[in-house]
C-alpha cells in the first residue's frame, strides 16, 4: 500500500525583527530599572539615562530625530540620538563603548558626523556632540554631565 504523499507548503520569507538594545546589569549600589523608551521610540539604558537627566534639568529635546543631507537616500536618513534645546540647538550621540570602539567605526562615525553637521549648520545648529558611554555610567554621572554642558 503506497502512502499518501504531503503536498508541499510554500513558506514565505519574514524579515526577522531588530534584537533589543544590550543592556549593561545594574550595580548593587544603583538599583535602576529602565524602560528601554524614551519619548515613545526604543531607548539604550545609555539614552535613557541622559534623557532623564535632560527632564530632571527641565531641558527641552527630541530624541531620534531623522536628519536630511544632500546624500540621503530616500528611507536611509541618519538618525540623530537627541537634538537638545538650549540657546543654539545642540545635536547629541552617545556612543556604548562596544559599538564605537574600532578605528574603523570611528571614521565611519567622523564621516557620517561630517554629513550631518553640514546639513544641520545651515539650519543654526552646532556641531554634533558625542557623549562617551563611560560617562553616562550612573544617573548622578549623567546629571554632572547636563550640568557641565548646559
Amino acid at each position: 500500500m503506497k502512502r499518501p504523499v504531503k503536498p508541499k507548503v510554500f513558506q514565505y520569507k519574514t524579515r526577522r525583527k531588530a534584537a533589543p538594545p544590550l543592556r549593561r546589569p545594574a550595580r548593587k549600589d544603583e538599583p535602576e530599572t529602565f524602560t528601554g523608551i524614551v519619548k515613545g521610540q526604543p531607548a539604550s539604558d545609555l539614552e535613557e539615562r541622559l534623557a532623564r537627566a535632560l527632564m530632571a534639568r527641565k531641558i527641552e529635546f527630541l530624541f531620534q530625530v531623522p536628519v536630511y543631507t544632500a546624500y540621503t537616500v530616500p528611507g536611509q536618513e541618519n538618525i540623530v540620538d537627541f537634538v537638545v534645546y538650549y540657546d543654539i540647538p545642540q545635536p547629541l550621540e552617545v556612543d556604548g563603548e562596544y559599538a564605537h570602539k574600532s578605528a574603523g567605526q570611528k571614521e565611519k562615525d567622523r564621516m557620517r558626523d561630517a554629513l550631518i553637521d553640514e546639513a544641520l549648520q545651515l539650519m543654526g545648529f552646532q556641531l554634533i556632540k558625542r557623549i562617551a558611554g563611560d560617562k553616562l555610567l550612573t544617573q548622578q554621572m549623567a546629571l554632572d554631565l547636563v550640568d557641565d554642558l548646559f
